[in-house]
């Protein structure tokens, strides 16, 4: 998603482009083949193992395998930092953004965490309270800090973990990208894993692009 939706949120007109993208997944298909297309090299060129890749548990088996040096690196959320630091404590590592760009490289984030109550419920004021308790500046901060995360409060606050810091610089427009974005009625997530996995099992750009659909 890095490589190849970057592109798209650098056009001033976006928004239209993800409406008409919307209706027409062939557009989210020509945005995404660059991406798919570096997954592709990445394999071809050996920097990941296909096999071994294919039966990794996702911040299970790749968070051991990197505390045991049996990686160069890892790709993972910033939040799996406190799980790492937990099963090394000697290790000295970074987390860095992709660097998929020519001069440059991107931080892809989510608005993934949300907080609702449901309407139906048998607490719905015990939950109100929590929801306000725990929407609080401070406690907001708490959370997010301890999740290596960012806060969407205007306060600037940034996280206190100096294995992610190398991040802090590239929350802006131009060097960060949405991974979770409401306006694309796709489930990207789905999309991305399930064509990733079609690539580490040897199919083709084109047949790991035929899984986008509405």
């Amino acid at each position: 998603m890095a490589k190849g939706l970057y592109p798209l949120y650098q056009e001033e007109n976006y928004r239209e482009i993800i409406e008409k993208m919307n209706n027409d997944s062939q557009i989210l298909k020509d945005y995404m083949r660059p991406g798919y297309e570096l997954v592709e090299k990445l394999i071809k060129n050996k920097f990941v193992d296909a096999k071994a890749t294919l039966k990794t548990q996702k911040t299970q088996d790749d968070l051991t395998q990197f505390s045991k040096g049996e990686n160069p690196f890892m790709l993972t959320g910033a939040w799996a930092a406190v799980r790492m630091e937990k099963m090394a404590p000697e290790l000295k590592f970074e987390v860095h953004p992709y660097p998929i760009l020519d001069n440059g490289s991107v931080l892809v984030t989510n608005i993934d965490t949300r907080l609702c109550v449901n309407a139906k419920g048998k607490h719905v004021e015990e939950a109100k309270k929590f929801i306000e308790y725990m929407t609080q500046t401070e406690e907001m901060w708490k959370f997010v800090d301890n999740q290596c995360s960012f806060s969407p409060l205007n306060n600037n606050q940034l996280s206190t973990n100096k294995a992610v810091q190398p991040l802090n610089k590239y929350l802006n427009d131009q060097q960060s990208i949405l991974g979770s974005n409401q306006l694309i009625d796709y489930e990207m997530w789905t999309h991305t894993r399930s064509g990733v996995q079609l690539l580490l099992q040897g199919e083709t750009v084109e047949a790991a692009l035929e899984l986008i659909k509405k």
